[in-house]
């Protein structure tokens, strides 16, 4: 592997606030890193097979010459980014963070982006408030960005505003009705209230840093509920794992015992967190990926 992606990444701020916030170990920050090398060396990356099977049906005119632009919301390491910059595709990253916008700068120079590229393709900037005309994109990415925005309804009317009518659409993001927590690693039950989540975290023994930086659940249901309020149309969705899997991770968690009577007592959380803990009870986490496009026309008061 690449010694100076890994090298690189594994000072960046990315992994040290992974540990922070998250209390990840070691040994996940380097499988972490592992996979972001092998996708930089590879330059293959199913998100961008995905948008391109779209693209020749839907006509986004993504293809080199064509005048079709990818924007990515919340890019990270920017992998993505790069690897769609690599095959061409006329392609912007915005991130929050000035060390993430650094980091991706310096993997991207390493994987021979030009100069001028490091600094207009890899943007500092606020994804509720992006600094685009309206309908200048073809597609608008956003991977796993959604539960770190405070206001996710606002942050999907800016997705709509930047999209060209015609425009898609393509979000991942981890599935909060799943009793598995996948940034700290560890069974939850889903939806707690963060001072409910805070009882937890202790007795896991976990960071409460992360508290301050994930204000959102989200989940497929409320995703597309936003989605088509806002006047999207949704092409395609899935989750990682089977729905009906859910109320099955659910018992293991807490027997039979209702949930609205778990949650309703921060005593009865704490004595049922030591239970899971003392256990060892192992659940699953899953993310979902959903496809929607910006419609032709307007359907909805008020809708773009």
């Amino acid at each position: 592997m690449n010694s100076m992606y890994r090298n690189i990444l594994m000072e960046s701020a990315f992994a040290k606030d992974s540990a922070q916030y998250f209390g990840w170990h070691q040994a996940r920050i380097s499988d972490w890193v592992d996979s972001i090398v092998k996708a930089l060396e590879s330059g293959c990356d199913w998100r961008i097979d995905s948008i391109l099977k779209w693209n020749q049906q839907l006509g986004l005119n993504l293809m080199p010459g064509q005048g079709g632009r990818i924007l990515e919301a919340g890019f990270g390491t920017g992998s993505f980014t790069i690897a769609a910059s690599q095959k061409g595709l006329d392609t912007v990253g915005v991130d929050y963070t000035a060390d993430y916008v650094k980091l991706a700068r310096q993997l991207a120079s390493i994987a021979g982006l030009s100069e001028e590229d490091l600094y207009t393709v890899f943007r500092q900037g606020d994804v509720r408030n992006l600094e685009f005309p309206d309908n200048c994109f073809s597609v608008v990415t956003c991977f796993g960005l959604l539960s770190y925005v405070d206001d996710v309804v606002g942050t999907v009317r800016e997705f709509m505003r930047v999209l060209k009518p015609g425009g898609l659409l393509f979000l991942y993001s981890s599935d909060h009705r799943f009793p598995f927590e996948n940034q700290y690693g560890i069974p939850y039950l889903p939806f707690m209230k963060k001072e409910l989540f805070e009882i937890w975290l202790k007795v896991f023994e976990k960071p409460l840093a992360g508290l301050s930086v994930i204000p959102t659940y989200v989940s497929l249901p409320i995703f597309i509920g936003i989605a088509r309020t806002v006047g999207f149309q949704i092409l395609n969705s899935n989750v990682t794992l089977p729905e009906s899997e859910i109320s099955g991770q659910l018992r293991k968690l807490t027997g039979n015992v209702e949930m609205d009577y778990l949650t309703s007592d921060p005593a009865k959380i704490y004595l049922l967190a030591q239970k899971v803990k003392e256990t060892g009870v192992q659940t699953e986490g899953a993310a979902f990926t959903v496809l929607c496009q910006k419609l032709l026309e307007k359907l909805y008061p008020g809708s773009f």
